[in-house]
């Protein structure tokens, strides 16, 4: 409702309110893949949130967001920042605090997780993807939705797209949503 009134009082009218954690969701059902596992994990690791979300068959199950992110484990400019300069212990407790959201999940809702796809600015930091894998003991992957997005080199640094492409996965799941409405 904040939000809404922030819109409002620019001078907008919003006509469509969704949740990041959804905009995820949009943005892995763009991608067709058939060889897809069918019970995923998408986490979306931010500046100062992480989100979490299980999805079965394209439906999400259940989502989590928590206190932890990027600024956390690598300080202020965490991706301009070599990963020998992230905190390990940091790093530790966002990888293991992942793999708990993830397990309790996976109790709770009776589903098994095949695979991590793990986006947001965060996700670049270095080490976090080995480490998250080693915590949750099952194969976590970089997703980077947007390599998959038909790309104008006028208008957008192809490298830049390449190498931050995962900081833009909610806002192309979001974009989706406003498209298909």
């Amino acid at each position: 409702e904040e939000r809404v009134d922030a819109v409002l009082h620019a001078g907008f009218t919003p006509t469509v309110v969704d949740v990041d954690l959804f905009g995820l969701v949009n943005a892995w059902s763009l991608e067709a893949c058939p060889e897809r596992a069918q019970v995923v994990a998408l986490v979306d690791v931010g500046s100062s949130r992480t989100g979490v979300v299980l999805v079965e068959d394209g439906t999400p199950r259940f989502n989590r967001e928590f206190g932890q992110g990027s600024i956390d484990v690598a300080g202020e400019s965490a991706i301009a920042m070599p990963a020998s300069f992230a905190e390990t212990s940091e790093l530790d407790a966002l990888a293991r605090e992942i793999a708990l959201s993830v397990e309790y999940a996976e109790h709770n809702e009776g589903l098994e997780v095949e695979e991590i796809h793990l986006t947001g600015e965060g996700a670049l930091i270095d080490g976090l993807t080995t480490r998250l894998a080693e915590e949750a003991r099952r194969p976590v992957e970089l997703w980077n939705p947007m390599a998959q997005v038909v790309r104008d080199a006028d208008k957008v640094s192809l490298h830049d797209l390449g190498e931050r492409g995962p900081g833009f996965t909610v806002a192309l799941g979001l974009a989706a949503r406003v498209l298909s409405a």
